[in-house]
């Protein structure tokens, strides 16, 4: 009788233990989760990308050659002082965003990585680590991707807002110098 409890014992603990297929359904949502927030998060990247080169092409074409100001008229020297020191600082909004959505994006690819592993274990039939440990922990980054990028996305109104006001005003001072050349 010992012996008969000593070999189902163990084979009842492992017909318990939950198979590779049980975690099929949350794998595959957390894949599909994860692909629509990787689009998210590289589609923000991209038009963060395009708006700033946009910035940076009227800040090239408006930028005066230094003989071009030091022969400006003092107060139209200050008008155009003021009015790029202003596009400048509206335009460094942009820099911490730069480097947060930097540093997530990084830390994206690196996570992508768990999220492969637990598709292609799915698909070999075996998975490493704690199965449900994982999915949680992939689950709450998918969650702070969607919470980054709405944070992300006000702050890139804010520096839009002001970046185009300051390059109102750069403009119209360009074009007065412009003017009277």
């Amino acid at each position: 009788m010992k012996k008969l409890i000593l070999i189902a014992l163990p084979l009842f603990i492992f017909s318990c233990k939950p198979g590779i297929e049980s975690f099929r359904p949350q794998i595959e949502e957390l894949a599909t989760n994860w692909d629509s927030n990787t689009k998210s998060v590289t589609d923000f990247a991209n038009n963060l990308t395009t708006e700033i080169s946009g910035f940076t092409n009227i800040a090239t074409t408006m930028t005066l050659a230094e003989d071009v100001v030091k022969g400006l008229k003092p107060d139209m020297a200050a008008k155009y002082a003021e009015a790029t020191t202003a596009f400048s600082a509206a335009t460094s909004a942009y820099g911490p965003i730069q480097s947060e959505l930097g540093e997530f994006t990084k830390m994206w690819v690196e996570k992508t990585a768990g999220v492969n592993a637990l598709k292609d274990g799915l698909a070999n039939g075996k998975i490493e680590g704690d199965v449900k440990m994982q999915i949680a922990d992939l689950t709450a980054l998918i969650a702070q991707a969607s919470e980054k990028i709405t944070g992300w996305q006000a702050k890139q109104a804010e520096a839009k807002a002001a970046t185009e006001a300051s390059s109102a005003k750069l403009k119209e001072v360009y074009d007065m110098i412009s003017m009277k050349k």
